[in-house]
């Protein structure tokens, strides 16, 4: 092994606000499935057409949205 450092670390607040950044694209991107998911699900039960989704159909109140 040699003496010489690997690099210079990142400074603290880029790493942490580049996390929150990811964290915020990422929960943005899941909510928007979700949403996306369970609008899909209340129009076709609006519609007259049958939803067979075991999670939508077990929890009742996120089929309300």
């Amino acid at each position: 092994m040699s003496n010489k450092p690997l690099g210079t670390p990142r400074p603290l607040w880029k790493v942490i606000s580049l996390s929150v950044v990811t964290f915020t694209l990422y929960y943005g991107w899941y909510n928007w499935i979700i949403q996306e998911e369970l609008r899909s699900q209340y129009w076709a039960k609006q519609q007259g057409i049958i939803v067979d989704d075991v999670v939508a159909d077990n929890i009742p109140f996120l089929s309300t949205i």
